[in-house]
């Protein structure tokens, strides 16, 4: 038969037990984060990947495309970028996108922002253009709920 202080005690030892339990996933998750955080501090792609979910509510569809446009977009800030152990040793002075429209160029130009202001250059300046007023505010907006979304604040 059991007593309180020999239930009480029980109580205490499964909860320790628990807690060594959990160190080693609570480890291995703080290895995972700061291996995505290293990722994609390195490869825009990764990063834009990662954090599309946040600025549009759901992953893209398509992404055979959109590898070729973040290495560009990457290629306008750094001087050497490693794509599958080649270097490429040149950077891009000027940059036009050119695709259909609702193709993903907006929420990567915003995505672009974040990144560079997080991994490369906190004081660089975007001058973005749009046709209509309505893009450029909801540009602005999406780019303010990436900032400020749960995502992004716990990793930075």
């Amino acid at each position: 038969m059991s007593t309180p202080q020999s239930d009480q005690q029980l109580q205490i030892i499964q909860s320790q037990m628990l807690a060594l339990l959990h160190q080693p996933i609570e480890t291995a998750l703080r290895c995972r984060r700061i291996g995505e955080e290293r990722l994609m501090s390195e490869s825009f792609f990764y990063f834009a990947m990662l954090g599309w979910e946040q600025v549009e509510g759901a992953g893209p569809a398509d992404t055979w495309y959109l590898l070729g446009i973040c290495l560009h977009l990457q290629a306008v800030i750094d001087k050497d970028i490693p794509v599958h152990g080649i270097s490429l040793e040149r950077t891009i002075a000027r940059l036009t996108i050119w695709l259909e429209p609702r193709a993903g160029k907006s929420t990567l130009l915003i995505l672009w922002a974040a990144w560079v202001w997080l991994f490369r250059n906190p004081r660089c300046k975007f001058l973005v253009g749009s046709f209509k007023m309505d893009a450029g505010v909801n540009a602005s907006t999406k780019l303010r709920r990436l900032l400020t979304c749960d995502w992004f604040v716990s990793r930075w």
